[in-house]
């Protein structure tokens, strides 16, 4: 990986020893034994991710409301079970129905992205989130407190030449609020010109970036024996295109990234079943960063290592 990256002549995610399964050049870097071992290692936790016990209220909607009539009679016509999970799923639906219903159908404009941080990104993450005890949603352009650190850690002068860098904005960052753990972002782009686009491009390398160095922190307040459990997340949207990524990093070293299967953002009826597979995804997302907080609350400090 080194010497690979020593001959890219542009900045690539292979520089900060981050490992995509999904990037045909990486499987030139390893023996078929040591690909094989890493591609099962990220499909075993992906695996494990997708297996977990989700609440009832994820299915809450039957498959067959397939129209804003039929959602407005299920949602209005049953009384609303208590609890916070439910109480973010009749939420989410709620908004979609008053989007989708909307005479200008604002779902299929070209927005801008405060728009779709607001109408969309708004109740389906942050409500979401706000069951997780002690992460906050830090939102728009935000700068990351484990880049910063990382860009400046050679940094002992202050003065012409020895400035603080900085480090680059996202729309959002999914941390504790104390101390300054951060466990995932958020990136969101107004259009989707599809997966070649360069403002998607950027985002995504941005994003992964951003989440080792976040990762990495993590590690250093954990126990050697738990880091492996650790997980960060990222959500990146491009118009009405989600997709979720997952990073951990067995050994403290090399970061593993998994990125989930590409949703859709409902803009008609006749696709409400997208908002569904999108609330689940959603859920695992937070359920995720939940247990990853559990896991750095509840250590004890690192040691020195």
């Amino acid at each position: 990986m080194y010497e690979y990256g020593r001959r890219l002549v542009k900045q690539a995610i292979v520089h900060l020893f981050i490992i995509d399964p999904e990037d045909s050049a990486m499987a030139g870097l390893f023996t078929k034994v040591e690909w094989l071992e890493i591609v099962s290692y990220i499909e075993a936790r992906r695996k494990a991710i997708r297996e977990v016990e989700k609440p009832e209220c994820l299915n809450w909607v039957p498959d067959n409301v397939a129209t804003t009539k039929q959602l407005r009679k299920f949602l209005f016509g049953e009384k609303l079970q208590q609890g916070t999970d439910e109480e973010w799923v009749f939420d989410v639906y709620r908004q979609f129905l008053f989007l989708l219903e909307h005479p200008d159908k604002p779902l299929t404009r070209n927005n801008c992205e405060n728009w779709l941080e607001i109408f969309v990104i708004g109740p389906l993450i942050h409500r979401c989130l706000m069951s997780v005890e002690g992460i906050q949603f830090r939102c728009k352009e935000s700068h990351s407190f484990a880049t910063r650190r990382a860009n400046n850690k050679n940094r002992t002068e202050t003065g012409k030449g020895n400035y603080l860098l900085p480090s680059p904005r996202l729309d959002g960052i999914f941390a504790l609020i104390t101390p300054d753990f951060e466990f995932g972002a958020c990136e969101v782009g107004k259009d989707d010109k599809g997966p070649e686009d360069t403002k998607r491009l950027d985002d995504f390398r941005k994003l992964v970036v951003t989440m080792s160095h976040m990762l990495l922190r993590l590690h250093r307040e954990l126990a050697v024996e738990a880091r492996e459990e650790v997980v960060v997340v990222g959500f990146l949207c491009s118009g009405l295109t989600v997709q979720m990524l997952r990073m951990w990093s067995p050994n403290g070293g090399a970061c593993l990234l998994a990125r989930e299967k590409t949703l859709r953002i409902p803009a008609g009826a006749v696709r409400l079943k997208d908002l569904k597979s999108l609330l689940k995804a959603v859920w695992l997302l937070k359920k995720t960063l939940s247990d990853s907080v559990a896991l750095v609350l509840g250590c004890d400090p690192a040691s020195s290592s």
